[in-house]
């Protein structure tokens, strides 16, 4: 086994994760990104642990979420108006790290405005 080969085989398998189990689904403004995280760190036996947490005043409240996976050192980081959306942009930024580190090609994430549905 070569030095490459245990980041090769668990490239591999992320993007086999990826494979076959995602249809296009409606178009909303989520993107999959929050889905997309989680199964692939389900599939790792990994869990997906998110921090949200309210900033900001009564009038204007925001709020400010996290989310950490354990084999990873990278934080995805997310806020907005309500909570759905705050964890959403985190599972957005952590699939973007993804891409930069080279666990998921680039190709595979879906475009802003374009959903995935999980399959079974």
């Amino acid at each position: 086994m070569t030095a490459e080969e245990p980041h090769r085989n668990r490239k591999q398998t992320l993007q086999r994760q990826l494979e076959g189990k995602l249809e296009p689904g409606p178009s909303d403004h989520h993107g999959g990104h929050q889905e997309r995280a989680v199964r692939l760190v389900r599939e790792e036996k990994l869990t997906p642990n998110y921090d949200i947490r309210a900033a900001g005043n009564k009038n204007r409240q925001k709020f400010l979420c996290e989310v950490r996976v354990d084999s990873f050192s990278y934080i995805g980081m997310g806020n907005s108006s309500n909570k759905k959306d705050a964890q959403t942009n985190a599972a957005r930024d952590f699939v973007n790290f993804l891409v930069r580190s080279g666990e998921m090609s680039a190709a595979e994430v879906p475009a802003p405005g374009v959903s995935a549905t999980i399959t079974r």
